[in-house]
């Protein structure tokens, strides 16, 4: 059974660090037909009143259909352990396979239409609320990031569950 928590507890004591120097999993659709993505940029925070989540994703990665497509997405952080799996996860493509079943990470349905991991330390579960494409100003940034590839679309979600695991004994699940 997963251990829910109170959304408040988590994000106060982590907002900030929830991404800093971290690899978050970021995935979207349902047990049938599912991709996941590492990703290292994200917020917390709360708009319109609510707990929110926002990630990024380029058009061109494949995990993007799927956050268009589907109304939940997870984001899930992993201890060190796991690092080697969210490195592969992050430079291989689902569109060639399934991508998963060649790392140690096992995925489940939280909720239908919801993936989660059972190896995943926190994973917040959100409900999409706004996508909009990112319009660079900073001419910087722009060259730093954009000249090559595709800008980012900003996907925010309302945290509506915190999965912790942190205090659980994963190898048993």
């Amino acid at each position: 059974m997963d251990h829910e928590v109170n959304i408040h507890e988590v994000l106060q004591l982590a907002g900030y660090d929830i991404f800093q120097g971290k690899s978050a999993l970021l995935t979207a659709g349902g047990k049938d037909h599912f991709n996941m993505m590492t990703i290292g940029w994200g917020t917390v925070g709360i708009i319109w009143n609510k707990k929110v989540a926002t990630t990024y994703v380029r058009r061109n990665r494949f995990t993007y259909n799927f956050m268009l497509a589907n109304d939940f997405f997870t984001i899930s952080m992993f201890d060190e352990s796991y690092e080697k799996d969210l490195l592969y996860l992050g430079q291989t493509s689902g569109k060639d396979g399934n991508k998963l079943a060649n790392t140690s990470l096992h995925a489940y349905e939280y909720k239908e239409g919801i993936m989660a991991y059972k190896e995943a330390d926190i994973t917040l579960v959100c409900r999409k609320l706004h996508v909009q494409d990112l319009s660079i100003v900073n001419h910087e940034i722009h060259n730093q990031f954009y000249t090559v590839e595709p800008v980012h679309t900003e996907i925010m979600g309302e945290v509506i569950a915190v999965i912790d695991n942190r205090s659980k004994d994963k190898t048993n699940k």
